[in-house]
């Protein structure tokens, strides 16, 4: 701790210990003495904190690199904030794309399961063995798309 060059008057002043400031004050002219006042208030204050100038300086560098690290984590934040808003806006563009492939599964499914359904009476007309062999060959086409021959997407 340092010593005091400085004591507060019964108005909150600073006054220089050691100084009567009834003298000081009949020897300066008021400008002056204002600025004294000023700046006897200014050192009173650093005073009042009971830091040396030292750790004054060691608190405004420790500050200073509080600073920095803050806006470092606050640009950081900005930056995982906006990449969060890049991916969600992906997981939304890939969840309308899902949606559509699924739209679209369904409705080839259904395209092949009447395509299967014609074929199967196609089946049964009287093709000749060349023709029943194509008929026979698509529709065994269209089960394997489908997962399986109708017959056994029953039985399940």
């Amino acid at each position: 701790m340092i010593k005091r060059l400085t004591e507060r008057d019964e108005y909150g002043n600073a006054d220089i210990i050691g100084v009567d400031s009834a003298e000081l004050q009949l020897n300066l002219e008021f400008d002056e003495l204002n600025r004294v006042t000023d700046a006897l208030n200014r050192l009173a204050g650093y005073e009042d904190t009971g830091l040396t100038p030292a750790q004054i300086h060691r608190l405004k560098a420790k500050y200073e690199a509080l600073e920095s690290d803050k806006n470092t984590i606050e640009s950081s934040l900005i930056n995982a904030e906006m990449n969060l808003e890049a991916q969600q806006q992906e997981i939304r563009l890939l969840n309308m794309e899902i949606a559509e492939l699924r739209e679209s599964t369904q409705l080839m499914e259904t395209v092949l399961k009447d395509a299967r359904t014609a074929l199967e009476l196609l089946h049964h007309m009287n093709l000749n063995p060349k023709e029943f062999c194509f008929v026979f060959e698509v529709r065994c086409a269209i089960d394997a798309l489908l997962g399986g021959a109708e017959d056994d997407q029953n039985e399940t």
